[in-house]
């Protein structure tokens, strides 16, 4: 790989490039990540569906970049009260952004 693409350069990429996209250029640089990253996106699809034939309301839940499995919804009754006691595992490899576009 020749080059490394900050944040500035895949905007400056972007806007070169007209209609192409920050996908089009992740596709060039690393043609077989995006198979990579979907075998990782079904396995924790199937990690859940497992989980939920025990605890059928098991979610994944970020959290000030954390990666969390709770055992049912995160935030209950009229002032959405957080549920933290429900916190069946926390993930300490990954880092997962969160907020709301």
């Amino acid at each position: 790989m020749d080059k490394v693409y900050y944040e500035s350069d895949v905007d400056e990429w972007v806007e070169e490039n007209g209609e192409e996209d920050a996908l089009a250029l992740f596709n060039e640089m690393l043609p077989k990540m995006k198979g990579k990253l979907n075998r990782l996106d079904k396995r924790i699809e199937t990690v859940l569906a497992e989980i939920k034939q025990v605890f059928p309301d098991a979610q994944y839940y970020t959290a000030s970049g954390g990666f969390n499995l709770v055992l049912g919804a995160t935030h209950a009754g009229r002032g959405e009260s957080p549920q933290q006691q429900r916190i069946a595992w926390e993930g300490i490899h990954a880092s997962i952004g969160d907020g709301d576009w």
